[in-house]
């Protein structure tokens, strides 16, 4: 009886009865020992939308986690919640896979994916949370971190006008920081040709380039060779482009250790 009500709560369009059974069930004592009635309630709740409703549903999967057994569908919940583009939305999120939560490692590279896509179109990441779950992600899939920072970089040179707009980006943290643990991954070298050759467009300065394009040092060589393909051209401009990036190599050199341990325990298990 409890989960069907609970369910019929948790879908009713009303902003004030879903809010209601959202604050009964993911604050209440009940989720120190949840049931599967409770998992089912918060994955309704996910799906309501009032936003304030997702982010409160979000938090109770976030203690539901804390149960082992309840660990992986509180991942899978929290992944498929809509962010519509709220920083609010999204912090949740980060901080469901913070210090204390469920390990990252819970979601699939898919679900990830998913993730950072909804997180490209937020003005700006400066807090702690944020620094946490990208540096899980750099260590889990840092492949797909440098997708989302490249498209973060690409939205950038698409709102830029000018001068200093709300949109970043990244933020104060230098992304070298998110790749402390990570190794490169198998396909860099195509990854860093894309970089590179934004860089032709003209879009942004070579410096914000230089920084995304050195995360992963030389990268095994890739670094390197995707340069060596521009300087040996015989392309002027390429030329150019290329000694540019050479030359921003050591863009954020200081700060390439900083995140060493940001990462919440449970990466390695």
């Amino acid at each position: 009886l409890y989960g069907q009500i609970g369910l019929e709560c948790a879908g009713h369009l009303g902003g004030d009865v879903a809010w209601g059974t959202a604050h009964g069930v993911c604050l209440g004592p009940q989720l120190d020992s949840p049931l599967p009635e409770d998992a089912a309630i918060i994955a309704r709740l996910t799906k309501h939308p009032d936003p304030n409703v997702r982010r409160m549903a979000i938090e109770g999967a976030a203690r539901l986690g804390r149960d082992v057994g309840f660990q992986q569908q509180a991942a899978n919940t929290i992944a498929g919640v809509d962010l519509a583009g709220s920083i609010h939305l999204a912090s949740a999120l980060f901080e469901a896979f913070g210090v204390e939560g469920i390990p990252i490692a819970r979601l699939s590279r898919a679900q990830v994916s998913s993730i950072l896509s909804q997180l490209v179109p937020i003005d700006r990441f400066d807090n702690k949370e944020h620094d946490l779950f990208f540096s899980c992600v750099g260590e889990y899939a840092p492949d797909l971190l440098f997708d989302f920072f490249f498209e973060r970089l690409k939205r950038y040179g698409e709102v830029r006008t000018g001068r200093r707009v709300g949109y970043a980006h990244w933020g104060n943290t230098h992304p070298r920081t998110y790749f402390a643990k990570a190794q490169p991954p198998v396909g860099v070298l195509d990854q860093l040709q894309k970089v590179r050759d934004f860089l032709a467009e003209g879009t942004l300065p070579a410096i914000w380039t230089a920084e995304l394009f050195w995360v992963f040092g030389d990268a095994g060589g890739a670094a390197q060779a995707a340069l060596n393909e521009w300087l040996t051209s015989g392309d002027q401009t390429k030329i150019r482009l290329a000694r540019s990036l050479a030359e921003d190599r050591t863009s954020g050199e200081d700060s390439k250790d900083a995140g060493a341990g940001f990462c919440a325990p449970g990466m390695d298990d």
